[in-house]
């Protein structure tokens, strides 16, 4: 079987782009936004425990706070310890 192709088309937000943009059936079409990419970058960044005053640095933030917003791990880290606790 041949495996799906992916067209990859950025402005997800925009109504005005087709989300059919061809009628073969074994065709993916992701949609995302420049932020998309941004977001990954620095949340890659934090998994990978780069500190966060550099990663604001290279994000272009004016504040941590804002960097921080990306950074899961805590969140990752709860429900790891939430899925051990027997009920």
């Amino acid at each position: 079987a041949r495996l799906p192709t992916c067209k990859i088309r950025p402005g997800h937000e925009n109504p005005d782009i087709p989300s059919d943009l061809d009628e073969d059936p074994t065709t993916m079409h992701l949609h995302f936004s420049t932020h998309d990419f941004r977001r990954t970058f620095a949340t890659r960044l934090l998994n990978e425990n780069v500190d966060n005053v550099l990663v604001q640095k290279m994000m272009g933030h004016a504040s941590v706070t804002t960097t921080a917003q990306y950074d899961r791990r805590a969140d990752e880290e709860r429900k790891r310890i939430a899925q051990k606790i027997k009920l």
